[in-house]
């Protein structure tokens, strides 16, 4: 479960820029929201190195997902390499 809060935290910035737009008009509004939104991509980013969470290692489990359905389709040699245990190809 600790692992996909930094992905919460990414998730979470969308609603809240979205909320900037409706602040423009109230300047104290908007810097305190426009802060925490930094706030949480700055979290986010520590998170996730501190967690070892690299988009690298999850593209390997993307990809060793979809090449597992390639190759149960009856194709042999798809050309992928496979991963190691830490996400690397």
């Amino acid at each position: 479960m600790l692992r996909y809060i930094p992905n919460i935290l990414s998730v979470s910035r969308f609603p809240l820029s979205v909320l900037l737009v409706f602040f423009v008009t109230q300047p104290a509004l908007f810097v305190k929201v426009f802060v925490f939104t930094a706030m949480t991509a700055i979290l986010d980013g520590w998170l996730a190195r501190k967690l070892l969470f690299t988009m690298q290692r999850a593209f390997c489990s993307i990809g060793e997902i979809i090449v597992s359905i390639y190759q149960n389709t009856g194709n042999e040699e798809s050309g992928y390499k496979n991963c190691d245990a830490n996400g690397r190809l």
